[in-house]
């Protein structure tokens, strides 16, 4: 069994890649100060791959949706 897994904002972690066009290690750094919490750039990284699969599976079925 693993460690628990860090609970991050997707919102920020999407702005912070797509309009400030943030590295991961900056990311991380941005976000500890935006928000007090410790995040590795690894977990950054993760959380943001989540996030755009997230979007993307989102967008699909409105999509699917809409066709329908």
């Amino acid at each position: 069994m693993g460690r628990p897994r860090l609970s991050v904002d997707f919102a920020i972690v999407l702005r912070m890649r797509e309009d400030q066009n943030l590295g991961w290690s900056r990311m991380a750094e941005e976000y500890r100060r935006s928000t007090g919490e410790y995040v590795s750039r690894d977990t950054m990284k993760r959380r943001y791959l989540e996030a755009k699969q997230r979007m993307n599976s989102s967008v699909e079925a409105s999509e699917d949706e809409s066709i329908s």
